[in-house]
This record gives structure tokens, sequence and C-alpha cells, in this order.
């Protein structure tokens, strides 16, 4: 069963049972530190032997604090030793990993 981690403002993150962790919505620099907060609770919370997907798919916004968060999840991931499967952006994630020069880190794990 998925569990729902965060759910305001247009804003999800929601842990699925097939191992991803998924942000949707329009989140901003208002949720970037909640959202950065919650998901590493649950990134501490989880066994390293699951493979584990990062996923902003559902981002419908271009927002440099999305990119942020996801890059403190990664961060946290490989200091628990958590193996990231994959990090999965929106198509507007993508063209600001691009500008923002961060393409390398994120197609690193696609």
């Amino acid at each position: 069963m998925s569990e729902q981690l965060f759910d305001e403002d247009d804003v999800s993150l929601e842990a699925t049972d097939d191992g991803r962790l998924v942000i949707a919505g329009r989140p901003g620099f208002d949720h970037a530190s909640e959202l950065r907060r919650i998901g590493i609770q649950f990134l501490e919370r989880r066994t390293a032997t699951d493979a584990l997907t990062l996923d902003a798919s559902e981002v419908a916004n271009t927002s440099s604090a999305t990119i942020s968060v996801l890059l403190e999840w990664l961060r946290t991931c490989q200091s628990q030793g958590i193996d990231v499967a994959r990090i999965r952006l929106s198509p507007t994630l993508k063209g600001l990993a691009e500008v923002t020069a961060l393409t390398d880190v994120f197609d690193a794990f696609e």
C-alpha cells in the first residue's frame, strides 16, 4: 500500500509500493523545506536493500527548489546506502537541469 507523505496546495509526495518516491503538482520555494524534511525522514527509515526511483515526472512547473530537493534526497540516499535506480524528471525539470548543467547528475540514473 502506498503512503501519502505530503499533500498540500496542489503538491503531493507519495511513497509507492513499487519503490518510487513521487513528487507531483506545482512545488515551489514555499514547499521545498517541508518536502526536503519529509523525504529525508522517509529515506532514513528505508532499508538499503531495495532500489528506489526518485520520480518527479508529474511536476507541472519549473522550479529550482524542486531540483534542490531532489539533490538533497539523492545525497541522503548515497549516505544511507540506498540504491537509486532512476531519477525521473518532468519535461520542464529536464529543461531546467539542462540550463543548470545538471543533466549529467540526473542522466546517470536513467
